[in-house]
């Protein structure tokens, strides 16, 4: 039998309790032993057992790499978490290998880029908080009203020409899986979860060969890579570590979850 933990944070569970109950739902029809676990709650010192695997559904690398010390298979991996949840890691790690990237920095009032362009928390999810700043006046304004702003790390990033679309792809054991084109007409954002629509979207050669090439660089075991378009190239945008399912579900027939499932029992008995 497989033992494994399902972890979430408390905003993230009451905001995603479908998913954790679907997930919980088919691990059971699959014999396995899975217990939800809130990570504000974990003392990883007095585990009652060690799992054969645990999915983590919060932003915890540290959580994460300490369960790998123990030899805990992590989905995804402490490294991915770091990376893809600090979106100016994300765009310094892909721009390093040759990545096309929006430019991107961290804010700083004496070297903005010209306006307008996207203002984003670093650790940001979701689009909440994203903004699209015309003026000096107007990005004081939003960093005022964000939550904690003091305490919150920034980025600038130049605004693609095509606001208001993006493709998310999504990935399973670094295989593309499916893509869905997110479209906003009144919003710069196309997040789905954000009122944008939504539809199966055919990657085109050049969109498929720059998704095989980010996932090449890493080891993705079930993740959503976020392009934008810019003078008609696809750019990375993001990549969604605690990447939702909410699109796919309600679109297509496309059961993701039962995808990522079989890779992870194969790769979980692998290792038994």
């Amino acid at each position: 039998m497989i033992h494994a933990l399902l972890i979430y944070d408390r905003p993230r569970l009451a905001r995603n309790q479908w998913f954790a109950q679907t997930f919980q739902k088919k691990c059971s029809r699959r014999g396995w032993h899975l217990q939800l676990k809130l990570a504000e709650e974990m003392d990883l010192s007095k585990l009652e057992y060690l799992p054969d695997a645990v999915f983590m559904r919060c932003l915890r690398p540290q959580m994460s790499r300490y369960l790998e010390t123990l030899g805990v298979r992590v989905f995804n991996s402490a490294a991915v978490s770091k990376i893809t949840n600090d979106k100016l890691e994300t765009f310094h790690f892909f721009r390093r290998l040759g990545i096309p990237v929006m430019e991107s920095r961290e804010l700083d009032f004496r070297t903005l880029l010209p306006f307008p362009f996207v203002l984003k928390t670093v650790d940001g999810h979701g689009g909440s908080e994203v903004f699209l700043v015309n003026s000096e006046t107007e990005l004081q304004t939003f960093i005022r009203q964000a939550e904690h702003p003091t305490s919150r790390r920034w980025l600038i990033q130049r605004l693609a020409d095509t606001p208001g679309r993006d493709v998310r792809v999504y990935v399973v054991g670094n295989q593309i899986i499916a893509a869905m084109e997110r479209t906003s007409q009144t919003d710069f954002r196309s997040n789905y979860s954000l009122g944008g629509s939504a539809k199966f979207y055919a990657l085109n050669s050049e969109e498929k060969a720059l998704v095989s090439q980010i996932i090449s660089f890493l080891p993705l075991d079930f993740a959503g890579v976020d392009l934008i378009f810019h003078q008609n190239q696809p750019v990375l945008n993001e990549i969604e570590d605690v990447v939702g399912t909410r699109m796919l579900y309600s679109e297509t027939e496309i059961d993701i979850l039962e995808i990522f499932l079989d890779y992870a029992e194969k790769e979980i008995l692998r290792r038994k």
